[in-house]
């Protein structure tokens, strides 16, 4: 129940603001609802924090780039790679990153 998993990661960012976790968590229903905006207003509290975090960084991206803020996206992109963001996910963005480069409006998938 995506209800009780949100009212979960919330307690659990409330009670330990340092919990980067919670929030891509968070998050991650969100964007899946579709609340990009609310998403990525939740992500920009560690973003701001200075929270280095692989994860944090390409939630953060694949959102603005869903929302058409691709300049934003790119940075994100490039800072997940640069801060050790693997697997399958680090060939995505490096794919991602080569088609924003040809194009840089293009449409996020």
């Amino acid at each position: 129940d995506t209800v009780k998993a949100q009212d979960y990661f919330r307690k659990a960012i409330n009670s330990n603001r340092e919990n980067v976790e919670s929030y891509v968590n968070l998050a991650a229903i969100m964007r899946k609802e579709r609340r990009l905006q609310e998403a990525l207003e939740l992500l920009k509290r560690p973003i701001d924090g200075k929270a280095k975090n692989p994860p944090l960084y390409l939630s953060y991206a694949i959102i603005n780039d869903e929302i058409g803020n691709q300049e934003e996206a790119r940075k994100y992109y490039a800072l997940y790679l640069q801060e050790g963001g693997e697997g399958g996910d680090r060939n995505s963005v490096i794919e991602r990153l080569k088609k924003l480069e040809k194009d840089p409006a293009h449409k996020y998938r």
